[in-house]
């Protein structure tokens, strides 16, 4: 029999106002009973798949491997948009084929993807016998996650399919007139940019990150070296260029949101 899996992560837009996510972890839990579920995060903003997609890839690496790591913004709930379930040399991934693992699969290699199909009879089997339109996450997702963590194969569920995470999501060169894109705002005001810290002259060549007629060109170590009331870059945790304030939103301040362009200088 194969190997069960390690834990089940959750990452949705459903908040924690209203029963879906508890719903979720229910199904999960009647399936497969003392699953380990760790909550990535149920609030990314509605419907904000480029928001939930750079929540999963500066996640996902943390997690035990073998885990299967389910990802629910859906706008296109109900529709016929497809399901895909994508195994990499760590974890295996459910979610809509959205865009929602653009990221991920920028990053990891892909060893095995299939498009889920519910009208299959070995998934059907395992799907309750009323699927809601409306709710995915509860009656497709949740009971799927729970029988890959039984040991259910992937390719039980669907034929292969193929993924394609596109163009890199980050930026490839550091020379100055190059573009940057606002990829996360976090709760502090922290505006986290697709600037990899990696990047060949990034620590040594980026002098400043210019926002409409506003630079921020002061780099920082941490937090308590930010001179108050100014604006600096830092590496954040995430590996990924951010531009910070100490006690103050950084992206208020600039007047920034996510998908906003910045110019390296």
């Amino acid at each position: 029999m194969p190997e069960k899996s390690s834990c089940v992560g959750l990452l949705t837009d459903f908040g924690l106002h209203d029963h879906y996510v508890g719903v979720m972890k229910a199904v999960i839990e009647s399936v497969c009973p003392g699953v380990r579920i760790i909550d990535i995060t149920h609030e990314v903003e509605s419907q904000n798949v480029c928001q939930g997609a750079y929540l999963l890839w500066a996640s996902y690496k943390y997690f035990p491997a073998d885990a299967i790591i389910v990802a629910v913004v859906d706008p296109g709930v109900g529709s016929h948009r497809e399901i895909i379930g994508v195994k990499t040399n760590k974890h295996t991934f459910l979610a809509p084929k959205n865009g929602l693992l653009d990221l991920v699969l920028w990053e990891e290699k892909v060893t095995e993807a299939t498009s889920i199909r519910i009208e299959k009879a070995s998934t059907r089997s395992i799907l309750p016998r009323t699927v809601s339109p409306t709710f995915h996450g509860r009656d497709i997702f949740a009971p799927l996650a729970a029988h890959l963590v039984r040991g259910t194969r992937l390719e039980s569920l669907g034929p292969k399919t193929h993924v394609d995470a596109g163009q890199s999501p980050f930026v490839e060169r550091e020379f100055p007139g190059t573009s940057a894109t606002v990829l996360h705002v976090d709760r502090f005001g922290n505006v986290v940019t697709n600037i990899r810290s990696d990047l060949p002259g990034v620590r040594s060549r980026l002098l400043a990150l210019k926002t409409g007629k506003r630079l921020v060109q002061t780099w920082v170590k941490d937090f308590k070296s930010i001179p108050p009331g100014k604006a600096c870059l830092i590496v954040g945790s995430s590996g990924l260029v951010e531009i910070v304030m100490n006690r103050r939103s950084a992206a208020s301040y600039l007047g920034l949101k996510q998908t906003d362009t910045l110019h390296l200088e």
